[in-house]
């Protein structure tokens, strides 16, 4: 059982855009520290450390929201007086439209070998298209929507769905 844990969280509190700080109090990077026994002597020590940046999107004057675009997260492990290795990098990146809704993402999962990113990674890729009906206020309506996910030795499966909505009740 994990007997220790510490995780430190830093933000941009820095960042201005016109009168307002937008990404204030969002995590830009955050590090946690486990330990895996009570001992110290023969305890494994992981650091998980997530990078995430983030996207503005304006979506009328003075009306605006923030999203994670990209996350890098990686996975390290040592004991006492070893270096660290690397046993899990994974990275995704996301882009929304002005409504919020997930339009495209990708999810990169690395193997690792010798405590290095080696090869091509495992994908996962999302796309979507909305309906927008702002007469009514019928938004976010998906359309159209794809899954694609690739192994490292370039299998590929893909999902694809089609929807439909009456434009006046959704």
């Amino acid at each position: 059982s994990l007997s220790g844990r510490v995780t430190t969280i830093t933000s941009d509190n820095r960042t201005r855009v016109g009168a307002v700080y937008p990404y204030a109090r969002l995590p830009s990077t955050t590090v946690v520290h486990s330990r895996s026994d009570r001992d110290r002597e023969p305890a494994v020590v992981r650091v998980r450390t997530t990078l995430t940046t983030y996207a503005l999107v304006n979506m009328a004057p003075g009306s605006r929201f923030v999203y994670p675009s990209r996350v890098e997260a990686r996975e390290t492990e040592r004991k006492r007086g070893t270096a660290a290795t690397l046993i899990a990098q994974t990275v995704r990146s996301e882009t929304r439209d002005e409504f919020n809704n997930v339009t495209a993402s990708e999810t990169e999962s690395y193997p690792i070998l010798g405590g290095q990113p080696r090869g091509i990674p495992s994908r996962t890729k999302f796309t979507a298209t909305y309906d927008i009906f702002t007469p009514s206020w019928l938004v976010g309506l998906a359309r159209s929507i794809s899954w694609t996910s690739t192994t490292p030795d370039s299998r590929a499966s893909t999902r694809h769905l089609e929807n439909d909505y009456a434009a006046d009740t959704g």
